[in-house]
């Protein structure tokens, strides 16, 4: 079988060391106090910086703390290279295991982020659309994953 959009089998395990680790990282950054300093400020280049007191600001060199987006990068260059990876033994079985995962990430998480907006109000929104950035990400990996496990353990049962 043909699978000319997925990456080679080799980059599962690098894309689950990354996924783990900038999972890991958020939610430390997430859960640890205010005041625990974990942080990487450097210069960057915004195309567009808001700033409180000057407003919209175009294409200038800031310093900027970057560390959630080297957590957000991590995850998901990780989740993409563990979520489409081949398995060892592709076939139409796990292709069709991989679409409908897919499909139903996708339905879970906007169910999910629709079922928020509703009664989600205030900065703990800003938090929901920023875990949104990788959720269906997340979603797909646990669902494929799962019924990958689920298959191959229904496979050693009928042996």
């Amino acid at each position: 079988m043909k699978t000319r959009y997925l990456f080679p089998y080799r980059f599962k395990k690098f894309g689950w060391i990354l996924f783990l680790i900038g999972i890991i990282t958020y939610l430390l950054m997430m859960f640890l106090p205010d005041d625990t300093d974990i942080s990487l400020s450097t210069k960057v280049f915004a195309l567009i910086y808001d700033s409180f007191s000057e407003g919209n600001q175009y294409f200038l060199w800031i310093t900027n703390d970057v560390m959630d987006e080297c957590v957000f990068i991590t995850i998901i260059i990780g989740g993409l290279l563990t979520g489409f990876s081949r398995v060892k033994h592709e076939d139409e079985y796990t292709y069709m295991l991989r679409t409908e995962s897919l499909v139903w990430s996708f339905y879970v998480n906007f169910g999910l982020l629709l079922f928020l907006t509703i009664f989600t109000y205030g900065m703990i929104y800003l938090s929901i659309i920023t875990f949104n950035l990788f959720s269906c990400l997340l979603f797909f990996i646990i669902r494929f994953h799962y019924l990958l496990y689920k298959s191959k353990k229904t496979l050693k049962n009928e042996e």
